[in-house]
C-alpha cells in the first residue's frame, strides 16, 4: 500500500512485510510494485542491522538499485528514492511479526 501525499515530516508512505530477511528474495516485488506506480527507484536506503546480507546493489528489471546501508537510521523504515524527484519512506514489518499483528499495522 503506498500513498502519494504532500509530504509531512516524520510520516510514512506504505508498509511493507517481507517474509524473510534476505533482500534478495523480497526487494524485487517490493521494487515492482513500485516502479509501476512511481517510475523507477535508483537506491534504497536501510539499517545495516535489519538484514542478513548487505549486498551493495539488487537488480531490478533492466535497472540496477543501489543499497546504501545505514546503522543510525531505524530498522523499520527504508527510503526509496526514485530516479526523478521523488522518495518513498516505508514502514517494514519484520518477517517474524503475527499474521494480525502485521495487517494491523498495514492498515493503520
Amino acid at each position: 500500500m503506498f500513498t502519494p501525499a504532500p509530504r509531512v515530516e516524520g510520516a510514512l508512505d506504505g508498509g511493507w512485510w517481507p517474509h524473510t530477511r534476505n533482500l534478495s528474495e523480497e526487494l524485487p516485488g517490493l521494487l515492482a510494485a513500485v516502479t509501476s506506480r512511481f517510475g523507477s527507484v535508483a537506491r534504497i536506503s536501510l539499517n545495516a542491522l535489519a538484514w542478513d546480507v548487505l549486498a551493495e546493489e539488487i537488480p531490478a528489471g533492466d535497472r540496477v538499485v543501489q543499497l546504501v546501508w545505514f546503522r543510525a537510521c531505524d530498522a523499520h523504515t527504508i527510503r526509496l528514492v526514485g530516479t526523478g524527484s521523488w522518495h518513498l519512506d516505508v514502514l517494514v514489518i519484520p518477517p517474524d511479526t503475527a499474521a494480525a499483528t502485521a495487517a494491523a499495522a498495514m492498515a493503520g
